[in-house]
């Protein structure tokens, strides 16, 4: 993403991490940095983030593209924060050329028509990973359809310790949910991208916005969501109603408060808000 000035002749990038629940589409952490920051330097920053809303052991798996891989941070991941990851193999890695070459020669078991994989349950040699890894080898005629010949095959590595090949690959096949439903949406639909400020907290405050715009669309889209509109106020004031809170953010702290009690205090005239 840009932020524009004049008539678009000077640009600067930005980079959004984001780690979305897949199911309810929620985005439960974001973190904002220039565009020069490679994705794999951002994967724990937005972990740490995320589980500090979150709480430990609540993310099972991340699902995520091959920029983010490196082995050493992969190896955090797991044992640190005890999440597993699925993630496509770089095509220049050794493992990547010696598990392909495997595959075509040991022969790929037939799916469905179109879909054949082939899998292997002990990974000892991906760079930097200390630990063992499982891998599958996929060649899906569905995931380019326009290719008639040349279908690529993809390599894909993940710490899961599934047995079954079909499950890992239908579990990565869930980051294109995210593509279409959080990138792709904010981009297009909820002014993500369109920037028109220099200043990076400004930005930053410009993207945090339309993150909890579109969170706060998914809620009300959601059972939860419809149940609390049809509720009157008189019933919302009453002392056995759960009050609603609120996360706010001040640089690099938040705090959650009831709601009347933040309307309250932004109320008091402070100048610089708590």
């Amino acid at each position: 993403m840009f932020d524009y000035k004049g008539k678009h002749k000077n640009r600067r990038g930005y980079k959004v991490s984001i780690i979305q629940h897949v199911k309810s589409k929620i985005v439960v952490a974001d973190i904002i940095t220039s565009a020069n920051v490679s994705d794999k330097n951002l994967l724990l920053t937005t972990v740490r983030h995320a589980v500090t809303i979150l709480g430990p052991d609540v993310i099972k798996t991340l699902i995520f593209d091959k920029g983010y891989w490196d082995g050493k941070t992969l190896f955090k991941l797991k044992v640190h924060y005890g999440i597993d990851f699925i993630i496509p193999a770089k095509a220049n890695l050794n493992v990547t050329k010696r598990i392909k070459e495997l595959a075509q020669k040991e022969g790929f078991k037939k799916i469905n028509p179109g879909l054949e994989i082939a899998h292997f349950k002990q990974i000892t040699d991906a760079p930097n990973y200390k630990g063992e890894l499982r891998a599958i080898v996929v060649k899906d005629r569905n995931f380019k359809k326009k290719r008639k010949t040349n279908q690529p095959v993809y390599a894909y590595l993940t710490s899961l310790s599934w047995d079954n090949a079909l499950a890992v690959y239908q579990g990565y096949k869930q980051r294109w949910v995210i593509e279409n439903n959080a990138i792709k949406e904010l981009c297009q639909y909820w002014i993500f991208g369109d920037v028109h400020c220099t200043k990076f907290n400004a930005i930053r405050a410009h993207i945090m916005f339309s993150v909890i715009m579109f969170n706060l669309h998914i809620l009300f889209k959601s059972k939860y969501g419809r149940r609390f509109t049809e509720i009157s106020i008189a019933a919302k004031k009453t002392p056995s109603f759960v009050p609603s809170y609120v996360i706010v953010y001040w640089g690099d702290y938040f705090g959650i408060s009831d709601i009347k009690e933040y309307t309250k205090i932004l109320s008091a005239g402070y100048k610089v808000p708590p």
